[in-house]
């Protein structure tokens, strides 16, 4: 049965579930604000395992709701028509769920005005949309002839936001845990914040089942049959999630092989996310923790440089056939963590960085490099 459930399970039949605590695992003075989110579901429900994924569909903040609701006049209880669902929804409803109210688009900009940049390179189109949201055009540009349909059709639609599983399935079978960092940005000299980690780490309220979930697996981000394969993960930040998940699945199953957790933020004494939880496995023998803190130092220090640190060892590892995992940002630590692999091919197995690149791909393609990026 929770086979079938499963399968039908999905972003357009979401499954409903409640918030079983939040706690704060950056202290006083952080920088950042990251939270320990434990959702209260069943794993069978979703066929869920470690290195897995969901999507969360997110809620906008009320006051960001209210915001257009004032602005086109408006109650809330009107009811309009969602094209892409083909559905009747109240409008605040819609607004609440279904609408990205942080993303302009050209075709909000094109209802509302014949403004020249619809005419204007694609790059300064875009530029403009990035500098404002719906609700900045629709201030700039009140919509006298537009009707309140085709006003709430042309809103960008509000996707899913994925987060990567921070529990084994086998230590806790009915919970399923996740690390948000809460994102934020300024807009016009307003604070702003990222839709799903406020929803997550500030709207939700405790044991109310409200939150709409559905399960996405990435392509090869497992954790090896063989409990004797040594494992290298390297997550800085919220990256640290899925193999929180993978060293509980491995103490759990017994296994064998070396858990090396390569871990990075910011300051050590606010931002060092289960801090307590990994020093006691690596106390017991289970897992060995090397960290890198940027910003407690006068020269930056990232992941990149903790495993630069340990090449010997590292490399060691690598030959005893090791899989290694990235997980985080996509952008810059995926790609500089890769070039420093490079690196310490070339200088701990004597390999040309032709070789060595050649190396480093072959590892991705017999899947003994996972990344999970974003």
């Amino acid at each position: 049965m929770s086979t079938i459930i499963s399968q039908s399970i999905s972003r357009f039949n979401p499954l409903s579930c409640a918030l079983k605590s939040r706690e704060k695992l950056t202290r006083d003075g952080s920088t950042r604000e990251t939270y320990h989110i434990a959702l209260d579901i069943d794993h069978k429900l979703l066929n869920l395992e470690a290195g897995d994924s969901i999507g969360i569909l997110p809620q906008n903040h009320p006051e960001r709701v209210d915001e257009i609701l004032i602005i086109l006049g408006k109650t809330g209880d009107e009811v309009i028509v969602d094209q892409r669902r083909n559905k009747n929804l109240q409008l605040r409803e819609f607004l609440t769920s279904n609408a990205n109210l942080s993303q302009a688009t050209s075709h909000l900009l094109k209802l509302l005005t014949n403004h020249p940049l619809l005419e204007a390179p694609k790059a300064e189109l875009n530029a403009f949309l990035k500098e404002n949201e719906p609700a900045d055009l629709l201030k700039a540009y009140p919509p006298t002839n537009a009707s309140l349909d085709e006003i709430c059709n042309s809103f960008a639609p509000l996707l899913p936001r994925f987060y990567s599983l921070a529990s084994s399935p086998l230590l806790y079978p009915t919970e399923i845990h996740l690390t948000v960092t809460l994102s934020t940005y300024e807009h016009q000299g307003r604070l702003r914040y990222g839709i799903a980690s406020y929803y997550l780490n500030h709207l939700v309220e405790k044991d109310v089942k409200s939150i709409e979930i559905f399960a996405q697996k990435p392509r090869n981000f497992t954790i090896p049959i063989d409990g004797n394969l040594p494992i290298i993960m390297i997550g800085p930040g919220t990256g640290i999630a899925p193999f929180r998940a993978f060293i509980q699945e491995r103490v759990t199953r017994g296994d064998q092989g070396e858990n090396w957790l390569f871990f990075g933020e910011r300051n050590r004494q606010t931002d060092f996310y289960y801090e307590k939880e990994l020093t006691n496995w690596q106390e017991q023998g289970l897992l060995k923790l090397s960290t890198a803190f940027s910003r407690d130092n006068a020269s930056l220090r990232y992941v990149q440089d903790a495993l630069y640190a340990e090449k010997a060892p590292l490399w060691k590892l690598i030959e005893k056939n090791a899989l290694i995992y990235i997980c985080g940002d996509a952008q810059k630590m995926a790609k500089d963590v890769q070039a420093m692999l490079v690196l310490i091919a070339q200088e701990e197995g004597k390999l040309s960085q032709t070789e060595a690149e050649l190396l480093i791909k072959t590892l991705r393609r017999e899947k003994r490099l996972c990344l999970d990026v974003y």
